[in-house]
């Protein structure tokens, strides 16, 4: 009898197509009031704003994210984030300290949901699909991962595989690239042919209404069961099947205890004493780092300072657009050369960003790029080409690794990206005018974090290995035998592979 909710590759992917949809309305509004914030609001506001908001990424990251997804399931988790995405527009309309430091922090809890919800409502899918279509797990799994993470900040990699219906849902990512593009274009339009106070809040009302209307195509997803869950309605299929008819639900598996949320909540803790996960830990902080270098440092101290406040947008423009060809290209590579080919790219790029800043701040100095802007497109490129493989290359590394705690796993992400986040808004605020000094902070971090994950890739676990192979002691069933009573036995020791 096939269980309810069993998996349909149509079913897949127009969830997956849905949940592209709206992560590309709700980035390309909150792409654009992002990279703004720290020009458009006066002094150090914008940036206390964006900390405010990472800060209650943090928070929500690590201990309410998990649990929300469990007690809400995933889709409804999603639908409750996005709204909270309205509090930080709204505030924008008529910004003062006394409202948009709140609504920053509500926002950055939504983000904390929704970012949590969609790791686990994403794995689930491809999970669900890869049964569906007889696919190995791992490579539909990286696929996927690449198709969202090109609808949310700049295209990053979508995994190649010779199957008809996985290449038309590669196209489909191809239209779900350009969320980011649609948000900076539409900023700087806005801003470029308006002006003045009324332009920006008339760019703010834009937003706001893209955003509601994302909330909308999240309540149109479709529940996706996990394994667990699948598993667990099969078996009480099976007992109401023998048992004549008995309501299956009487199965202790409906509520959730405060001893089970107490348990979700220690769990994104305990995952932190894997090798894998800890060895990981600089990467996020570093997406997060990177990420928030680039909306506030990077347009406020460079774009903004060489060529205008209204050409924000359209310089990181390039920053997807880069990103979009490459992430193709590295795409193919890491199918012939793993997955370490997106750390190896990324920080040859990222390497090269800082370098040729350093190099500037040496023997020049950044209003040469006023001169010179086509440089400051042709950077802007390298730097998202560099976010596209870390971005993808970290999300993918949650998935693969830890299958049967995509919650967890994701939460810790989110948490220690968003810590990466509020450490450089913070500092930013301080370190006014040192660009320099930021790229120099970022370079040691990045240098560190590609250490960590070489450690992990040659001494822990490859990178490559299938995610339902048992790759630690801990992880395996264990029986231990002794043919011996009477003497102190030499047992033998049994690891059965799940």
């Amino acid at each position: 009898m096939t269980p309810p909710g069993s998996p349909n590759k149509r079913v897949q992917q127009k969830d997956l197509a849905v949940l592209c949809l709206a992560f590309f309305t709700l980035m390309s509004a909150y792409s654009s009031i992002q990279n703004l914030q720290s020009s458009v609001v006066p002094g150090k506001l914008g940036y206390w704003s964006l900390a405010a908001a990472y800060a209650g990424f943090c928070f929500c990251s690590l201990l309410v994210s998990s649990t929300a997804t469990e007690i809400l399931k995933p889709k409804y988790t999603l639908v409750l984030g996005s709204a909270a995405y309205t509090a930080l527009l709204a505030a924008n309309i008529y910004p003062r300290a006394y409202t948009l430091l709140p609504a920053a922090a509500i926002n950055g809890i939504g983000a904390g949901l929704i970012w949590t919800a969609q790791g686990a409502y994403l794995t689930n899918t491809a999970v669900n699909y890869a049964k569906a279509i007889g696919q190995p797990v791992l490579s539909v799994m990286g696929l996927f991962n690449g198709i969202f993470i090109c609808n949310v900040q700049v295209p990053n990699t979508v995994i190649h595989t010779p199957t008809p219906t996985l290449r038309r849902i590669r196209r489909l990512g191809r239209v779900a690239l350009m969320s980011q593009l649609v948000g900076n274009l539409l900023g700087s339009l806005i801003l470029l042919f308006g002006g003045g106070d009324a332009a920006t809040r008339i760019l703010f009302y834009t937003l706001l209404a893209i955003t509601l209307a994302s909330v909308v195509m999240f309540l149109g997803l479709g529940k996706e069961p996990s394994e667990r869950e699948l598993e667990r309605e099969g078996r009480l299929l099976l007992i109401n099947d023998e048992e004549g008819g008995q309501d299956a639900t009487s199965e202790p598996y409906g509520g959730l205890s405060f001893y089970k949320i107490g348990i979700k909540i220690v769990q994104v803790f305990v995952l932190l004493r894997d090798p894998r996960m800890y060895l990981l830990v600089l990467s996020m902080i570093y997406v997060g780092l990177e990420q928030a270098f680039t909306a506030a440092d990077f347009t406020s101290d460079v774009i903004k300072k060489t060529m205008g406040m209204e050409y924000i947008g359209i310089v990181l423009c390039a920053f997807g657009g880069v990103g979009a060809v490459a992430s193709f290209v590295v795409g193919k590579l890491s199918d012939r050369l793993g997955k370490m080919i997106f750390v190896i790219v990324g920080s040859l790029a990222h390497g090269t960003f800082f370098a040729f800043f350093l190099f500037l701040q040496l023997f020049s100095s950044i209003e040469w790029l006023h001169q010179h802007s086509y440089v400051l497109f042709i950077m802007s490129g390298i730097l998202g080409l560099g976010d596209a493989c870390w971005n993808t290359f970290v999300s993918v590394m949650m998935s693969s690794f830890f299958t049967d705690k995509t919650e967890p796993a994701f939460s810790n992400f989110r948490f220690w990206m968003a810590l990466g986040f509020v450490m450089n808004f913070v500092w930013g605020s301080f370190l006014v005018d040192q660009y320099h000094i930021k790229c120099i902070i970022l370079v040691n971090v990045m240098v560190l974090a590609t250490t960590c994950v070489v450690i992990l890739n040659f001494l822990v676990s490859p990178l490559d290995r299938d995610p339902h192979e048992v790759t630690t002691l801990e992880e395996r069933p264990t029986i231990i035998i002794s043919n011996n009573k009477n003497h102190h036995p030499r047992p033998r020791v049994i690891h059965f592979k799940e």
